[in-house]
């Protein structure tokens, strides 16, 4: 799975020559946001060169599309799935109990009867 960012808004234009940082606020559903931001230079001869540790979250580098947006594809990463704990609970525990302890009783009233 990946996730697509492309900056293709007039607001998000890239000036040639500065640094950015992208930073992931939220991720989509059952997956995690990136665990640190991922630092690039938009170099003066048009490339993108990533400057932080993060690019291992990077399926490639940034490329332009048809429309001459520089398009990030990072890898989304599912969010831990821990099995179930417990059991069956204690309610067949209970009643096992309860009746092992009927039957007890049963068995002692019934020994005292024969006693008389």
């Amino acid at each position: 799975d990946e996730g697509t960012l492309a900056f293709t808004s007039p607001q998000f234009f890239l000036v040639r020559g500065e640094s950015y940082i992208l930073d992931e606020k939220k991720a989509p559903t059952h997956y995690e946001t990136l665990p640190s931001p991922i630092e690039f230079t938009y170099d003066a001869d048009g490339t993108i060169t990533i400057t932080s540790d993060s690019n291992e979250y990077l399926n490639g580098l940034p490329s332009l599309d048809d429309d001459n947006a520089f398009v990030f594809k990072i890898k989304n990463v599912n969010k831990m799935s821990f099995p179930e704990t417990g059991g069956v609970g204690l309610i067949p525990f209970v009643s096992i109990g309860g009746v092992l302890v009927l039957a007890g009783l049963y068995a002692y009233g019934k020994k005292d009867e024969n006693r008389k």
